[in-house]
């Protein structure tokens, strides 16, 4: 991709430049890791010492290889501690680390660059598109919420939320109040007759 790109005159798009950052060294910690979540059921969590030694490279190569696919967004990690006692050297320590919990995945922008065996299938049109009309459905069912269902829906902070609801409590009691334009010509008890107009007493 580089050498296509100089002889394009070029840069790199963002796309590219995260495809190369995969090594080999990258690629062997990824199949490791990969081969531990078919095996333990999705359970990924082994120490810096146990993929060393499963993928044959050094601490450092390990450090270098976590770092470009979190990178590339095929690997998200976090941390894994234990409750401890203080040591001295750290009396407000609570918690130590004692490995990293990791997630594997493979972002779509990245697909392209697959060998076209490997790449994924494309849905059908009728698929996408009912896809696109059911993300619409949504966005216009949304915009009918009541501003009590907005604040609970999207304001996490339970203070501010309890705030809004209140607002959103007074907002809902002065619009229900509001009364419509009554329609006078809808009805006309004078004259005979069916319909809107011109209805009769007992009708």
């Amino acid at each position: 991709m580089r050498r296509i790109a100089r002889a394009e005159g070029r840069q790199l798009t963002e796309d590219e430049r995260l495809a190369t950052l995969i090594t080999n060294t990258a690629l062997r910690v990824f199949e490791q890791l990969t081969t531990l979540a078919r095996t333990c059921a999705g359970k990924v969590f082994p120490t810096w010492e146990w993929i060393e030694a499963a993928a044959g490279v050094s601490r450092a190569s390990v450090g270098r290889a976590l770092v470009a696919l979190a990178s590339m967004g095929l690997l998200d990690k976090q941390r894994r501690c234990v409750p401890i006692d203080p040591p001295a050297d750290r009396p407000k320590a609570r918690n130590a680390q004692t490995s990293n919990v990791y997630r594997m995945s493979f972002p779509n922008r990245l697909a392209r660059f697959l060998p076209r065996r490997l790449r994924p299938v494309p849905l059908p049109d009728d698929v996408v598109q009912r896809e696109v009309d059911r993300i619409e459905q949504i966005e216009v069912m949304r915009l009918w919420r009541s501003p009590r269902q907005v604040v609970a829906e999207e304001i996490e902070d339970a203070g501010l939320r309890q705030v809004l609801d209140s607002l959103a409590i007074a907002i809902e009691k002065q619009e229900s109040q509001k009364n419509g334009q009554p329609l006078l010509d809808s009805y006309d008890l004078r004259t005979n007759g069916v319909g809107l107009v011109g209805q009769r007493p007992n009708a």
